[in-house]
């Protein structure tokens, strides 16, 4: 189990039983009986120096919720979002997905002169989303030479070098395959984007970076990614596009 430095936000009549180890802890509130858990719940970040540091992450109206102290050494969270109506809404790998080899992709930002270069999807998975250029490996590829290649093919440019900063896995529980996305930084490149038949490049400024027109799950870890960290994380999606939950965590090596 990953060590998790947050905080949870949660009526000023819970209670929240908990020791230094990781372990269950029940939350009980005066209105429990009556009213039930709250069906809103969100983590976000607290400050990883504090040594008592813990999350509860809720679903729905369960009663036991994990915690854990976090690892002063690691940049790790996790975001929980539970909507009255998905509170039975599945948040970890079900059994087919446990024994499904992942699909490996690549994705490719380029960031130069204090922007990054992000290409409008004009077709197919991800219409209507910037994002950075990729696709899938294809059989006799390294994950890197693919990466090369859909980068040239979507924006018409060659990297000059390319460095791996992060792995994240996507959950999705209408589809049972998760995806395994390698995420490359291209300093260098050759040639002048333009245009193709799957992407529209453009340059933005770090303070411009378009989150609300993105994935969901970019705003979380593209700021570790801009300030040069290694980093995996996993994403749980329902219906595609809606994010339910995530974890996060710098990594010296990948």
């Amino acid at each position: 189990m990953r060590n998790l430095g947050l905080v949870i936000s949660l009526p000023a009549n819970s209670i929240v039983v908990t020791n230094s180890l990781c372990q269950f802890a029940e939350l009980k509130t005066k209105k429990e009986k009556k009213k039930g858990f709250p069906t809103n719940i969100a983590a976000t970040r607290e400050n990883h120096s504090s040594p008592t540091s813990s999350l509860v992450a809720a679903a729905g109206r369960r009663k036991h919720f994990i915690v854990s102290r976090p690892n002063p050494r690691s940049l790790s969270f996790l975001h929980v979002s539970v909507s009255p109506s998905a509170k039975d809404m599945q948040i970890q790998p079900n059994e087919a997905e446990k024994t499904m080899k992942p699909k490996v992709l690549t994705l490719v930002i380029i960031e130069k002169e204090g922007k990054v270069l992000l290409g409008m999807k004009k077709r197919g998975f991800g219409q209507g989303y910037y994002n950075g250029f990729g696709g899938k490996v294809e059989t006799g590829e390294t994950v890197e030479e693919a990466a090369a290649r859909e980068l040239e093919e979507e924006a018409g440019v060659v990297a000059v070098s390319m460095e791996k900063r992060g792995i994240l896995t996507f959950h999705f529980d209408d589809n049972p395959q998760p995806w395994e996305v390698h995420v490359y930084h291209v300093p260098d490149f050759v040639g002048e984007p333009c245009e193709s038949e799957e992407m529209a490049p453009g340059w933005f400024s770090y303070a411009d970076i378009p989150y609300d027109q993105m994935w969901q799950d970019d705003q979380y870890w593209y700021p570790e990614f801009l300030q040069g960290r290694r980093f995996r994380g996993e994403f749980y999606f329902h219906n595609t596009h809606t994010l339910v939950s995530h974890s996060l965590q710098s990594v010296a090596q990948l």
